[in-house]
Formats: C-alpha cells, structure tokens, sequence
C-alpha cells in the first residue's frame, strides 16, 4: 500500500512539471507569435502595433520564457538521473 501511494505522489509531481514546462514553453510560442505578427504587419502592411522598444521587450520576454522552460526540463531530467 505504502509504494503505491509513493507512486501516486510521483505521478503527480510528474504531471505537475510537465504541465509547468508545457506552460512556459506555450507561452514563449504565444509571444513569439505576437512578436512575429507584428514584425510582419510592419513588413507588408505598414501598421505595426509595437515600437521598437515594445518588440524588444516582447521578444526578451518569449527569450526568457523559453529559456524557463529549458531549464526546467533539464532540472527534471537530472533528477531522473540522479545527478
């Protein structure tokens, strides 16, 4: 009974990460897409919605979020490893 209450705990933790990671890396493809509609509005239509500042800012925020969810699929794996 004990063990399988550890492997329900588990699977739990497990979910919970994926989802987390899943998270940050829908989030990083979702303002990179902004980022990239605007790039491309400013391109062929000549009605950008975002500056140069603000493209910075968004594309330094899909960066990061990105970069979150890098590290913490690799945490993860180093913790299946046992590093």
């Amino acid at each position: 009974m004990q063990e399988s209450n550890v492997s329900a705990y588990n699977a739990i933790q497990n979910r919970n990460f994926i989802g987390s990671c899943f998270m940050f890396l829908a989030a990083s493809l979702i303002v990179f897409v902004v980022y990239f509609v605007n790039v491309a509005l400013g391109a062929f239509a000549a009605s950008a919605f975002l500056g140069d500042v603000g493209e910075m800012l968004v594309l330094f925020a899909a960066s990061i979020l990105f970069v979150v969810a890098i590290l913490q699929k690799e945490a993860d794996r180093n913790n299946k490893n046992g590093s």
